[in-house]
Order: structure tokens, then sequence, then C-alpha cells
């Protein structure tokens, strides 16, 4: 059976920085010579899927500590008194944050800037690998690399920093796989095509030793697992080069993607959509999502995207009277 829908005034795509811009393109509107690869009719020639960008994260840098007070999962969930402390008492350990203990945002070319235009960002998750059996699986981890520099954690306490590229200069791309609209679309994120995201992953390594040089991280015995990745053998462990191997061993995405249908003005090559959210040359279709930030923000996007949503519902008033 099938349906048809028509809209009165206009329809508004809100699929993500992924499923809008492969939904675009099924329907006409996208890259002109792509379209036709797939047998697409082409409706409007415009740059959609192009300019695809995230945060990424080096996702290898585990910190041992000689205290047992770092969070194992299977040990929170084995002890009942942990439920009792949250039910009973609203408090304990299932009461933290999860992924956001700690927050720095830092410029790794300019340390002592305080203007708030933050490059890089580590994000400390309490735990290790072992202490969450779905990390590994979650970060693409094979056996090997599990064995061959984590498995001796599976003993350890200590927790897990993240440093993560805040403005990628890497850009990767949308586009379909074919015109069947049940089928997933290709993503090719292109981390580190530029090298200088790289150097940012290194300063925020360095910005991590610098940290654990201080009294309270001493007192712990706090140190980065020196344990060489499988790939990365070949460099001296510890210098830029050993850093900038790992990243491409082990990085993942924190799932802030972004930019796919761009705003900007018609003019403007790159864009797909004006900076009222409407699509170029089609009339009544709006986009109302992250992928329309011309640039990834410096921090979460989750924020943005929410502001993103209520400036697009004024502007839907203003233009239709409401």
């Amino acid at each position: 059976m099938k349906y048809r829908v028509f809209a009165r005034k206009e329809v508004i795509v809100s699929g993500g920085s992924i499923n809008s811009p492969q939904l675009l393109m099924l329907s006409g509107i996208g890259p002109k010579q792509h379209l036709a690869d797939n047998r697409i009719p082409l409706v409007k020639d415009l740059p959609v899927g192009e300019n695809l960008m995230d945060h990424v994260s080096l996702g290898g840098l585990a910190v041992t500590v000689n205290d047992t007070v770092s969070i194992r999962l299977q040990k929170v969930i084995d002890d009942p008194n942990n439920l009792n402390d949250l039910l009973q008492n609203h408090n304990g350990v299932y009461t933290i944050p999860g992924g956001t203990e700690a927050l720095i945002f830092a410029d790794a070319d300019r340390p002592n800037s305080t203007d708030g235009r933050t490059n890089l960002e580590l994000l400390l998750v309490t735990g290790l690998y072992s202490s969450y059996e779905l990390l590994p699986k979650l970060c693409g981890m094979t056996s090997e690399v599990y064995n061959a520099v984590y498995r001796e954690t599976d003993v350890m306490n200590g927790f897990m920093v993240l440093p993560m590229v805040m403005r990628p200069k890497s850009k990767g791309r949308v586009w379909l796989r074919d015109a069947n609209p049940f089928h997933h679309p290709l993503i090719d994120p292109n981390y580190f095509a530029d090298e200088t995201d790289l150097d940012v992953i290194v300063a925020g390594v360095r910005l991590l030793q610098r940290m654990l040089r201080t009294g309270p991280m001493k007192s712990l015995d706090a140190k980065i697992l020196d344990t060489p990745f499988p790939g990365c053998r070949q460099h001296v462990f510890d210098t830029d080069a050993y850093w900038k191997c790992a990243a491409r061993q082990i990085s993942f995405t924190i799932y802030h993607l972004s930019g796919t249908c761009k705003m900007g003005p018609e003019s403007d090559p790159t864009a797909v959509v004006d900076p009222r959210l409407r699509v170029h040359g089609v009339q009544g279709l709006r986009v109302v999502d992250a992928s329309i930030m011309p640039e990834v923000p410096a921090a979460h996007t989750n924020a943005p995207t929410i502001m993103i949503a209520e400036k697009a519902s004024d502007m839907i008033k203003e233009d239709w009277g409401v």
C-alpha cells in the first residue's frame, strides 16, 4: 500500500547530518554528477553531503592509578549497596554524570589564551576500557589491539582521557550508496586528512602529561599506560610521531556530525540553505538540524542544535505570519 502526503506550506527536513543529505539527494537535490551516477532525476544542483565535520578523539589514553577508587562497571553492578544509595539516598556511584566527570577546553596553539576560541577538549571518563565491556566494541577495537595493549588493565584502576579536535580542518562527505532509500548512505569522515588536526591531538597528550605532574596526580602515581600499539612500534613511545600514529590507530567519533547542508548566501558555491534555512532554489523546503552549521562549533553540538531549532521555529512563524 502506498500513501501520498501533501504539504500546504512547506516541508521541514530534520534528519540530522547523515539522513538529511541522504533524503535531499534521493529527492534530486544534490551534486549533479553524483545524482546522474545513481540515475536520480535532477531537481537542483547543490553541494549536498559535502562539508562533513566531526569532533574526533584519540581513544587510547589510559591513565592508571595506585588507588582503588576508580569505577569498574561490573563491580558497581555486583554491589547492591550502590543501587540502594541511588534509590534511598539519591547519591553514590550511580549519580555520576558518566563520561563528563571532568572537561577541559583549551587552545592548543595559544595555551594562555582566555578568549574562548578553543580547538582542543580533554574529556575524562572514569574507569578503563576493561571497566566497560561495551567500550572496546563501540570503538571498533580488535581483540588483537585489546589483548596487546589493554588486557593488562583488567586488574588495574584508573581513568581514560580523550583528547578531542574541536575545530577540525579535515572535512569529509556523505553520498548515496545507490537510489534505494532503505540502503544506508556512504560516509567518509576523512579524519586527519589535514595533519594539523593531529598536532592538536598531540597537544592534548602533552597537556594531560602536565596535569599528571601536579601534586594530586602524583599522589595517585597517575601515569599514562605505556604499552605501545601494535601498529605504532616503529616509533619511539611518547614521541609526537608515536601519538600521531596512535591517533590513526584508535580514534573514534564523539557523534558531533555537522555541516552537510551548509548554511550560506546563494553566492556561496558551498552553501545548501540560506540564512533562513530554506534550500536554495527549491520552494517550500527547509533543513533544520546540525547539518546546516557552516562550521562545527568548538563545543558539544547538543545545545547549538537546540538553538537552531528554536531560531528556526521563530523564523517559520515570521515567514507565515503566525
